[in-house]
């Protein structure tokens, strides 16, 4: 059994009655910190699949594309929060 069926079978593992008292927006987000770790092991995975012998699997060179896009949109959010945490958003 996966992890969402137990959250279908377990109504008290979801919060399907919210009150808009849970935790605060800011608690969900990546701090930059974390974002900085998770675009090290992006790029080690691209730098991993770009090279021999993966360089010319068409899996791999589509991969290659999407972790490019990925790590684009890892650094924007990566900006944005450096951005929220200097004025202690």
């Amino acid at each position: 059994m996966c992890v969402l069926d137990h959250v279908y079978d377990k109504k008290e593992l979801h919060n399907a009655q919210r009150d808009v008292n849970g935790s605060r927006r800011k608690d969900f987000r990546f701090a930059s910190a974390q974002l900085a770790a998770i675009n090290t092991k992006v790029t080690e995975l691209r730098v991993k699949y770009e090279a021999a012998p993966w360089d010319e699997d068409v899996v791999a060179i589509d991969l290659v594309l999407s972790l490019n896009n990925f790590i684009a949109e890892i650094a924007a959010e990566k900006t944005f929060e450096e951005m929220m945490e200097l004025y202690g958003l």
